[in-house]
């Protein structure tokens, strides 16, 4: 059995903390004070003029209903692309391309939008969950035999890697230069190590048809460009650690559930939830395990974090009546993006992408 090491050598090629209050503060500030108190007021304001435009796409819905909606791709450049009526849990944004999961009364489904346009259907899928590779050109999710599926070039092809018996959810893929999940030895720079979860121990599943043990993991949650993995600590079930040479914990945390790395992988993000998975709290932890920046949610209700750039995250948030988009920078800054969006709050109408 090959080491984890060979496996993603294989694939990769190549202070004091800020702590702030999102709820009611003032949109557009420098800052959130802590102990402002919450305002009506300031939540209704709308973005600023000069604010930039989020920097990753996100679907947005005028109407939505239970699991529909009037759903919208947007753009950096603002284009919209109507994506259909189904509310997605999950997706990635593969270029032109887009990857989607949602569950359905008859299994979860997977839609493919190609370039082109084209729509394509996986249907009565028995396991939850879809990943997306650090460089963000390929995606992947788990098929009734137990095999991850790669979906590459921009949504136009699929790759099943070997069978993982017990496998219950994706847990993150890492691939070489070439995007794809076909073995090394047939295409330049090929080849991809995905990583899939079972019950209470997680594998790593090479293209080149072999799997080991991720070890001291109990669930992986993400990889980095340069091999290393945060996930649940197999020993310690309520607390996350870094992987760090297929071998050592780093560091760890039970503070907060580690769940992606910033894309140029120096800091990591981590989330605190509640008893329905919503986010009470989050804070970015460097590679050494230092917090460097945490935010409190206050009254806000958020349903979705994800990194937007190397140096800020957005989050989708319901306060006040109303859905909205906030930016916020790793030095503790915070501003509205897009909103307020008039709504109730079991129908989201924004949504970010993996990232």
């Amino acid at each position: 059995m090959k080491p984890l090491t060979t496996i993603l050598s294989a694939a990769v090629a190549t202070t004091a903390a800020v702590t702030v209050t999102i709820g009611g503060a003032s949109p557009g500030a420098a800052g959130l004070d802590p102990d402002a108190a919450p305002t009506k007021a300031a939540s209704a304001a709308a973005p600023a003029p000069d604010i930039q435009r989020p920097k990753i796409p996100y679907l947005r819905a005028n109407r939505v209903g239970f699991g529909t909606g009037d759903w919208r791709l947007v753009r950096p450049d603002g284009t919209r692309q109507l994506v259909g009526t189904t509310t997605w849990s999950d997706f990635a944004v593969l270029g032109r391309g887009i990857v989607a999961s949602y569950g359905t009364e008859a299994g979860v489904e997977v839609v493919r939008v190609k370039p082109n346009g084209k729509t394509t259907i996986t249907k009565g899928l028995e396991h939850y969950g879809l990943v997306l590779s650090p460089d963000q050109q390929t995606a992947g999710y788990l098929d009734n035999a137990e095999r991850f599926v790669s979906v590459e070039n921009q949504g136009r092809r699929l790759v099943r890697l070997i069978r993982m018996s017990g496998a219950r959810t994706p847990g993150a893929i890492v691939t070489a230069k070439a995007h794809t999940c076909r073995d090394a030895e047939v295409v330049v720079n090929g080849g991809c190590t995905a990583f899939v979860n079972r019950r209470t121990d997680a594998k790593a599943v090479a293209s080149h048809g072999f799997s080991v043990d991720v070890p001291r993991l109990r669930s992986v949650a993400d990889v980095d460009r340069r091999g290393r993995v945060v996930g649940t600590i197999k020993a310690e079930p309520k607390c996350s650690g870094m992987l760090v040479n297929a071998r050592r914990i780093a560091w760890r945390t039970c503070d907060h559930r580690l769940e992606s790395f910033s894309p140029d992988g120096r800091h990591v993000l981590g989330t605190k939830r509640n008893s329905v998975d919503r986010a009470r709290s989050v804070a970015i932890y460097d590679t050494a395990g230092v917090m460097t920046a945490s935010w409190n949610w206050g009254r806000a209700l958020v349903t979705d974090v994800q990194w937007e750039d190397d140096g800020h995250l957005l989050a989708v948030q319901y306060l006040d009546g109303a859905w909205s988009m906030v930016r916020l920078g790793l030095d503790g800054s915070s501003e509205l993006v897009v909103g307020p969006l008039n709504g109730v709050v079991d129908y989201p109408k924004l949504k970010l992408p993996l990232r």
